[in-house]
């Protein structure tokens, strides 16, 4: 393919080179989040792909994608680009962001006599049952947050003068040219979602958290609502020796054998240093996927696992011969909505009774409270973007604490307090994507249950259809994911319905 600017890389030459690159960092944050080495180290990767990330090739590729373009084309320069920003973005702070994930991975948190790893502090909180306990290890997490926020405020300030030197007025309108999101609009209908779901979210949350946790809206926190959703209640109806058996008997039904996978890869060992946020890492796509798990105990693991497992599965069976661009970049919606898919198969009352032996009572039981995690979560969720939409926008950090707190408090009834208005702020405006990705997977389940049944996991053809979709990689953008499912484009009305109505 011609160059993109005379004497300048191909797209194809540097399409490789994001490939190797993603590659080394994807290895570099499988070994710190694996547990496996306790420094980040992206630094060296970063200098040694510098020519990816400088300013002059950003500039090419925005100007090559203002030329006449064949679709496709235009396509995996639009990715690129998005892409090449980010990195850009990253690069630039790449010091500071080894700094502040070193001082996370090693972070020791005093409490009660013990030094806990501040990585195992989240499993500690929502697994301790007594309140005052819970309230005390809460506040030092907290503090230790509070002591990286400096770190975090600089970070932000850089890429801020970043996105100006860009040309860009705010991130927001950054994000808006590259990710091709109507954000204002995907606002205004979070805006309803949270409308249309109060009534339900205070009917059916509220009273199950004070039986929980013992307190109601305005006086619980966070991590009151990590304890009542961590559900020690149904610990046995979701044993750690069925784990990874569910998983292998779950992709069975979908024509999938697990272990004669070759190119899929699950840690599931438990480390000291290992993160306790289960994550997917796409070292080589399709070749070497990996998937990496700290079984905690309980329904949490085998959302975890189900959630990575989608991802897992979309990239292994991603074709080979896509470009880059498609195998590893595009609207993360996509990728997002099969792991919800997967993991929401908890929610599916064939796949507890066939895969688990759930009893009628406890099938009863668990839908109802997966009902109230999902309101909670989409919830938070919407509340997060509204309040990201004002960070992206904001000339200056000063108020934002104060509006995560309000934004998120006012949306959940939780005390969401201040400390954690950037750590709780996922690179990218991912936070759209998230969305998306859920009214993605209402739409994706209930093509499959119209075709295959409730039990559409234990048919081969589901598979088959599954597979043709995740061949695809990341190609589609989630709207056009939704026409290959019947909808016009990608739609909040039938997840809103889900979860307004009656329990």
């Amino acid at each position: 393919m011609a160059a993109l600017d005379e004497g300048q890389p191909s797209l194809e030459a540097l399409s490789g080179d994001v490939e190797t690159f993603l590659g080394e960092t994807s290895e570099e944050y499988y070994q710190n989040g694996a547990g496996l080495k306790p420094e980040l180290q992206l630094s060296p990767i970063y200098q040694r792909f510098a020519h990816l990330f400088d300013v002059a090739t950003v500039e090419r590729v925005r100007k090559a994608l203002q030329q006449p373009n064949d679709a496709e084309r235009q396509r995996r320069l639009r990715y690129l680009l998005d892409f090449l920003v980010a990195g850009y973005l990253e690069g630039a702070v790449k010091e500071m962001v080894d700094a502040l994930v070193t001082r996370e991975t090693q972070g020791v948190i005093r409490f009660d006599g013990e030094e806990l790893p501040f990585r195992t502090v989240s499993v500690r909180l929502a697994n301790e049952p007594d309140r005052a306990r819970r309230d005390r290890l809460y506040e030092a997490r907290q503090a230790f947050v509070a002591e990286l926020n400096p770190d975090r405020e600089a970070i932000w300030e850089r890429h801020r003068e970043l996105v100006r030197s860009l040309g860009y007025l705010t991130s927001l309108a950054m994000y808006q040219e590259l990710k091709r999101i109507d954000f204002a609009a995907l606002g205004r209908t979070m805006t309803r979602f949270l409308s249309r779901t109060e009534q339900a979210y205070r009917t059916h949350f509220e009273p199950a958290l004070e039986e929980r946790a013992g307190v109601g809206f305005g006086v619980a926190r966070k991590h009151d609502v990590a304890w009542m959703l961590r559900a020690t209640a149904f610990d046995p109806m979701f044993p750690k020796e069925r784990l990874v058996p569910a998983l292998e008997q779950t992709l069975a039904g979908l024509g999938i054998a697990l272990g004669s996978q070759p190119n899929v890869h699950l840690d599931t060992e438990p480390r000291p240093q290992k993160s306790p946020r289960a994550f997917c890492a796409p070292v080589r796509v399709p070749a070497d996927v990996r998937l990496v798990i700290l079984p905690q105990g309980g329904q949490d693991d085998y959302h975890a696992l189900l959630h990575e497992a989608g991802h897992m599965e979309h990239f292994a069976h991603t074709r080979a011969d896509l470009p880059a661009e498609y195998r590893y970049l595009g609207d993360n919606s996509v990728t997002e909505c099969f792991a919800f898919l997967f993991e929401y198969l908890t929610t599916n009352p064939e796949w507890l009774e066939k895969v688990l032996g759930a009893s009628p009572a406890q099938i009863a039981a668990y839908t109802a409270f997966t009902r109230l995690d999902r309101l909670y979560f989409l919830r938070r969720y919407a509340a997060k973007l509204l309040y990201e939409l004002e960070l992206h926008q904001s000339p200056s950090l000063g108020p934002m604490p104060g509006r995560y707190d309000s934004i998120l408090t006012e949306a959940t009834g939780i005390q969401y307090g201040r400390v954690d208005y950037l750590a709780d702020v996922d690179a990218g405006f991912y936070v759209a994507e998230y969305l998306r990705a859920w009214a993605l997977e209402v739409m994706l389940r209930e093509r499959l249950v119209s075709r295959f049944g409730r039990a559409w996991f234990t048919r081969r053809e589901a598979g088959d259809f599954l597979r043709e979709l995740w061949a695809s990689g990341q190609r589609d953008t989630g709207d056009e994911l939704a026409r290959r499912l019947g909808y016009a484009a990608v739609d909040f009305e039938p997840i809103t319905q889900e979860l307004a109505g009656s329990p």
